[in-house]
């Protein structure tokens, strides 16, 4: 094959995270302000821990995804569930999706 990349790893080692963090830093963040700082206060104090469920879940998604994963169209089984959740969601609400 020409051009491309050599892995240092497996790609069954390298998961879709640690691609993300070495190409744009930390998984998420809001407005560039980290979850622990973020200054929600009174009535809106529970969007802090709906940040952190953001997270979470994302982090479940991209840390448990490797590179071997996504090559081979072998998604892990939570991930899967999800992206079929969304289709359906999508396709209740009239849009089509890929």
């Amino acid at each position: 094959r020409d051009g491309g990349y050599v892995l240092a790893r497996p790609a069954a080692d390298i998961s879709i995270a640690d691609v993300l963090r070495c190409i744009d830093g930390p998984l998420a963040s809001v407005r560039d302000i980290g979850l622990g700082d973020l200054p929600y206060s009174g009535p809106t104090a529970a969007l802090t821990d709906v940040w952190r469920a953001l997270r979470a879940s994302m982090r479940s998604v991209l840390e448990g995804t490797s590179l071997a994963d996504v090559a081979t169209g072998d998604l892990p089984d939570h991930v899967q569930i999800m992206a079929d959740d969304y289709r359906s969601q999508e396709e209740a609400r009239g849009h089509s999706i890929g």
